[in-house]
This record gives C-alpha cells, sequence and structure tokens, in this order.
C-alpha cells in the first residue's frame, strides 16, 4: 500500500513537470518538423545563417523541490553555469482528485524546468546541483513528450484505482470483523489505539 501511495505521488509529480515544460515550448515537434523548417529557412535566407547554429538543440530536466529552497536553487544555477541555463520555476498547484486526505505532499512545493544546450558540458554540474537538493528529478525529452504524458497518465490512473480497492478491501475486513466479534466497541477505533501505541513504541525505541 505504501509503495502504491509512493509511486502515485511520484507520477503526479512527473506530470506537473511534463506540463510545464510542453506549455514552456509550446507543445511537441518532431525531429521531422524541426528540420523541414530549417530546410525552409535556409531556402528563404539563401543559407544566411550557419547550419550549425540551426542544429543547436536543447535540452530540459525538471522536477519538483520545497518552495523554500527554490532562491537558494537558482543562484547555486545562475553563478555555477555562469547564466547559461534557463532557469523556471512555479508554485505546485495539483487538482483536488490528485490530493490525499491526509498526507499534505504538495504542500509547500514548486516545480523548476531548466534549459541548457544540449551535449554541453554544464550537464553534469547541472545535475550535481540538482541532486544536492532534496526532492525529485525528471528528465524530459521532447521527442515523444506527448506519449511520456499518456503513459503517466495512465499510471497514475491505475495506481489510484489499486488503492481504492486496497481501501475497499480493507474496509470491508473491518467491517466483517466487527460483527463477528459480536462486541460494542469498535474494531476500527481497536485497530486506531493499537497502530498509535505501536508508532509510539517503535518512534521512541528509534530515538535510544
Amino acid at each position: 500500500m505504501e509503495q502504491q501511495f509512493l509511486i502515485f505521488k511520484d507520477t503526479v509529480f512527473k506530470l506537473a513537470v511534463l506540463w510545464k515544460v510542453q506549455r514552456l515550448t509550446g507543445g511537441y515537434r518532431s525531429r521531422k518538423t524541426l528540420r523541414d523548417d530549417n530546410e525552409m529557412y535556409h531556402a528563404r535566407n539563401d543559407g544566411v545563417m550557419q547550419e550549425g547554429l540551426l542544429a543547436t538543440r536543447i535540452s530540459y530536466l525538471g522536477g519538483v523541490i520545497d518552495s523554500e529552497h527554490v532562491a537558494q536553487f537558482k543562484r547555486f544555477i545562475v553563478r555555477a553555469t555562469r547564466c547559461q541555463v534557463f532557469v523556471h520555476s512555479f508554485e505546485l498547484h495539483l487538482h483536488r482528485e490528485d490530493q490525499i486526505i491526509g498526507d499534505n505532499y504538495d504542500e509547500r512545493k514548486s516545480i523548476f524546468v531548466l534549459a541548457f544546450q544540449d551535449g554541453s558540458v554544464l550537464e553534469d554540474k547541472i545535475r550535481r546541483i540538482c541532486n544536492s537538493f532534496p526532492g525529485e528529478i525528471y528528465e524530459v525529452k521532447l521527442d515523444g513528450i506527448d506519449e511520456e504524458i499518456q503513459n503517466a497518465q495512465r499510471t497514475k490512473e491505475q495506481t489510484r484505482e489499486i488503492i481504492r480497492e486496497t481501501k475497499n478491501v480493507f474496509k470491508q475486513f473491518l467491517i466483517s470483523a466487527n460483527i463477528r466479534g459480536d462486541t460494542d466497541v469498535s474494531v476500527f477505533k481497536v485497530y486506531k489505539v493499537f497502530i498509535s501505541k505501536e508508532k509510539t513504541i517503535y518512534t521512541y525505541l528509534n530515538m535510544l
């Protein structure tokens, strides 16, 4: 159950990053489309611009970090790369259906999107900085971003369904156990008190 929640949260974060990159780049454009545009540009301008400049590709790296670290993160990226990376940040806002009752995993979180020249020596430095901050990092490829979004949405829905079914099965088990117990005390309350005691015991044991 806990593993399914982790998968769900990670997928929700990934979708938020993919949607932001898609919006920033104006949507998906295939390599063929870019190559055709380059050829048309050369035909109209008699090859004034060099092919190397038109062939330059941009890489995107996105992720989710605590909002309180955004300013520091931006400073590190800008200073370490000497302003050779575009840094975009946005507050994370989730749909109500993606929120989890009793788990504010999306609270005080921000999305960041980094854009830099593909194949540059900056990539290793950028990744090291990203890994130094607690959060999630996702590499985004424009080629096939629509398909990646669809796959992530499918994973999210499947995980949501597994969580819903697991909760229903556990609820039915508790109801049936309460009926069989033939007691005035609710089994729900008994389990709640028992789990609370166990958590308290192990919390203090971990402090030793």
